[in-house]
């Protein structure tokens, strides 16, 4: 190709860095979105997608505007090598992620974290999360959206009394805010 200067690696990045998130932002929302039909085994329940809530943390570039905005953990022999960010996501259940909400290491609300991926959940959802990621606030939202939950919780958030046992022995309860939050 006589004539066409290629791109090196430096030239890449640096217009990366130019461009900012916004692309990937907006790349993310266009590819990323549930993948199963009807049609994929396991992906249905009842005639609802099987989706899924969880978070993880992630490292990220080495800089210092990312370690001033994420954060890093700390251990007892210093600090992690990278930055690191919160993600939380919502996947199909054989994963693909469809909505992704990131923060820094500090942030601690559940609420917030879920709020990001709550524009995404559909009225055909069945949604699922584990006892780690439980906050009222999330049920709410998905009844907010019209899609419906599944979820395991502490002993301590349900009612003294099941409402009713399965053959597997869990059971069904409701569930309760935390006594600052009833007042």
């Amino acid at each position: 190709m006589e004539g066409i200067d290629v791109a090196r690696a430096s030239a890449i990045c640096q217009r990366r860095q130019q461009l900012g998130l916004a692309p990937m932002v907006t790349l993310f929302r266009d590819v990323c979105h549930p993948l199963a039909t009807p049609n994929t085994c396991d992906a249905y329940l009842f005639g609802l997608r099987l989706m899924a809530v969880d978070g993880t943390v992630e490292d990220v570039a080495d800089t210092p505007a990312n370690a001033s905005y994420f954060g890093r953990q700390t251990g007892l022999r210093g600090d992690s090598a990278f930055p690191q960010m919160r993600c939380v996501y919502l996947c199909d259940v054989e994963p693909m992620p469809s909505a992704m909400q990131v923060s820094g290491l500090s942030d601690q609300r559940t609420e917030r974290w879920f709020a990001g991926v709550a524009p995404r959940l559909e009225q055909i959802m069945l949604v699922m999360w584990d006892r780690g990621f439980h906050i009222l606030t999330c049920c709410a939202r998905c009844s907010k959206q019209k899609s419906r939950f599944f979820l395991a919780v502490s002993r301590r958030l349900c009612a003294s009394q099941p409402i009713s046992r399965l053959p597997d022995g869990s059971y069904l309860a409701s569930i309760r805010p935390s006594e600052y939050k009833r007042r």
